[in-house]
């Protein structure tokens, strides 16, 4: 069913190359009309181009400058301690639900392990494995 396919083709003969083969007569023919163009009318060409930079010039200062104003570096500054206190935030309550997490179950554990559960102690097991799934989902993202 999958065969290994063995082909002829010569590594050097690759798509570029075959497109330069066949359309390389009209690209040498387009080159000399270009030289020869820019050979008899120079001062145009130069013209030409100075008027291109100009237009340039004028148009990345009008039609395409920035509206936005530039963002203030105070803030910038802001941003990034903010960034470290709320990781530190993070940080600290991932861990304390880790912790409150390892209490649940240690807890559960117990619970489990006795023979005749009390009232009381039901009603904790419930409580606690609530608290459980309710720390579990908050955990995930």
């Amino acid at each position: 069913m999958f065969r290994k396919i063995h082909s002829n083709r010569d590594p050097k003969d690759t798509l570029a190359s075959e497109l330069r083969k066949s359309f390389k007569p009209y690209i040498e023919q387009t080159s000399v009309v270009i030289n020869q163009q820019m050979k008899k009318h120079p001062k145009l060409l130069y013209t030409f181009m100075l008027i291109s930079m100009f237009i340039s010039a004028a148009a990345s200062f009008t039609i395409f400058r920035n509206q936005e104003p530039a963002v203030k570096k105070d803030k910038a500054s802001q941003a990034k301690i903010n960034v470290l206190t709320d990781g530190f935030d993070q940080i600290s309550h991932t861990t304390a639900t880790i912790g409150q997490t390892i209490r649940l179950k240690n807890q559960i554990d117990s619970l489990s392990k006795k023979q005749n559960l009390t009232q009381q102690d039901s009603l904790t097991l419930e409580k606690d494995l609530d608290q459980l799934r309710h720390l579990q989902n908050q955990l995930k993202p």
